[in-house]
């Protein structure tokens, strides 16, 4: 049996790889260890999921941290601060900061949370200004014993 593709999938495919978009979506994994003294190591990973998992340029995001999982209440006491991969652009120690990663898609930083006994809700969005698409639909859980 022999399968074919249809002019019209083509004609998609065609569109798509002369618009440069395959290999340019990309998903973002948010990571962290455990806390010490109210400090946790947070990470965003960015993949490509299209061509490979590796990145080759930087690209821009947001991240932000949350007092409920629905990600409505913006966090007023977790400072996110201290990048030891990529560069932090705006809002340093404040809950709210946009990113830069490294050349192969990482960004790592901390998350300083005074409070104990909480949890807390880190997610990404694209920045807009500079950024590829990017999906960010994973939320991480940041718990502070």
């Amino acid at each position: 049996m022999e399968y074919t593709v249809d002019a019209l999938e083509k004609q998609t495919i065609s569109q798509l790889a002369r618009a440069e978009i395959l290999g340019e979506l990309l998903t973002v994994e948010l990571s962290s260890a455990p806390p010490v003294a109210g400090v946790m190591p947070i990470r965003a990973t960015l993949k490509d999921e299209e061509v490979d998992s590796t990145i080759h340029t930087s690209e821009r995001l947001a991240l932000s941290v949350f007092d409920d999982a629905e990600l409505t209440i913006a966090s007023t006491d977790v400072a996110l601060a201290t990048p030891t991969t990529g560069d932090l652009l705006l809002g340093t120690g404040t809950g709210l900061i946009m990113v830069r990663t490294d050349a192969h898609g990482l960004f790592e930083c901390s998350a300083t949370c005074p409070t104990p006994g909480v949890s807390r809700y880190l997610a990404a969005s694209s920045s807009g200004f500079g950024s590829g698409f990017i999906s960010c639909r994973m939320i991480r859980t940041l718990v502070y014993p």
